[in-house]
C-alpha cells in the first residue's frame, strides 16, 4: 500500500496513539492478572459491517429502514456518537471506538475503515491506531469483517489487504491463533456449510500460498466463520434479528477460548525508513508547514 501523506496526518497518527492510551489507561487494566479483559479488535474495509456488529453486541436494538434507493437498511434506534453507523463508502470512524464491556470482561473495539475515500493516507492512520491498541493489552483476538458483496469480487478488491496487514501485525507468520472472520450482508443461504465453503474457495481460501489466513479460517469455519444476514427479508420498522442467540454464544465462545489469543509484534508494521521519517516530522511539526511522503507498507 503506498499513498502520500501530510504532516497534519503525521500529528494525527501521534495524536490517535496518545488518546488511545489514555482510552485504555482509564480502564485501569492490570495485565498481570490472569482475569484481566480480552481485547477484541474489528478490522475491516468501510461499510463491512463493523459498527452495526457493535451494536449488536452492546444489545443496542437497530431497525430496519430504507435509504433513498428504497435498499433495506439498519439503523439504532439510540444515538451513539461513537459506533456512528454509516450508509456509504466514507468511514464514520476517524480513531477505533472503544467499549468496555465489563460484564463479560471484553473490550471490544471498532477500527476506523480500510480502503475508503479519504486514500492510503488514512489506511497509515488507521494501522497505527490499530497497532497501539495491540500493544496496550495481552489477550488479543482480531475479527476480520468483510461483505458478501467484496467477498463474491475478492480478487479485484483492495479488500484482499487487510489479510496481508494481519500477517504483518502478527509475531508469528500466518499465525492460526486469535482470529475469526465475520460475513456481513449476507443472503441466508450463506449459512448453510456447503455455500460458506463455496464461497471461501471463491475467496482463494484452500490455496495456503495464496491466502494463507483465509485458509487457516477455512479449515475451522464452524469456530472462526460468523454470518450476519441482511435486513431485506425483513419489514420496514421491524427490529433486526438475524444474529441469533446461538449466534452470540457460538462468537463468544471465540472470544473467552483462553488458548486462543493473537500475537501481535511488538512494533508498528512499517518499515524502518517511513517509520524514521514520522518520527523525525512528529519532534519537528511546529517548525514545518507541509511535507508530502510516500509510505510503504513492508
Amino acid at each position: 500500500m503506498s499513498g502520500y501523506i501530510q504532516s497534519d496526518k503525521i500529528q494525527k497518527i501521534h495524536e490517535n496513539m496518545e488518546e488511545l492510551k489514555k482510552k485504555i489507561e482509564e480502564f485501569h487494566i492490570d495485565q498481570s492478572k490472569e482475569n484481566c479483559p480480552t481485547l477484541a479488535v474489528l478490522i475491516g474495509g468501510t461499510g463491512s459491517g463493523k459498527s452495526t456488529f457493535m451494536h449488536i453486541l452492546a444489545n443496542k436494538k437497530l431497525i430496519v429502514k430504507e435509504d433513498s434507493y428504497k435498499n433495506k437498511i439498519l439503523e439504532s434506534e439510540t444515538s451513539w456518537d461513537e459506533f456512528k453507523i454509516g450508509h456509504d463508502h466514507s468511514s464514520e470512524t476517524e480513531i477505533p471506538g472503544i467499549w468496555f464491556d465489563r460484564k463479560r470482561n471484553v473490550i471490544f473495539c471498532d477500527c476506523p475503515g480500510f480502503f475508503d475515500t479519504k486514500g492510503s493516507a488514512q489506511d497509515i492512520v488507521n494501522i497505527f491506531s490499530i497497532v497501539t491498541l495491540l500493544n496496550q493489552v495481552k489477550k488479543v483476538k482480531l475479527v476480520l469483517m468483510i461483505s458478501q458483496d467484496v467477498g463474491e469480487s475478492y480478487r479485484a478488491q483492495n479488500s484482499k489487504k487487510q489479510f496481508d496487514i494481519v500477517n504483518k501485525m502478527s509475531e508469528v507468520k500466518f499465525s492460526e491463533k486469535g482470529i475469526c472472520m465475520i460475513i456481513t450482508q449476507t443472503e441466508e443461504e450463506l449459512r448453510t456449510p456447503r455455500k460458506i465453503e463455496a464461497f471461501l474457495d471463491g475467496m482463494g481460501a484452500f490455496d495456503e500460498k495464496e491466502e494463507p489466513v483465509l485458509n487457516i479460517l477455512a479449515k475451522e469455519s464452524e469456530k472462526r466463520i460468523f454470518i450476519l444476514e441482511n435486513p431485506e427479508e425483513l419489514e420496514v420498522n421491524e427490529e433486526y434479528n438475524k444474529f441469533t442467540e446461538a449466534d452470540m454464544e457460538r462468537f463468544m465462545k471465540f472470544i473467552n477460548n483462553k488458548n486462543d489469543y493473537y500475537k501481535p509484534k511488538d512494533k508498528v508494521p512499517l518499515n524502518e525508513s517511513a517509520l524514521l521519517f514520522i518520527l523525525s516530522v512528529i519532534n519537528s511539526l511546529d517548525r514545518m508547514n507541509s511535507i508530502i511522503h510516500e509510505f510503504v507498507i513492508q
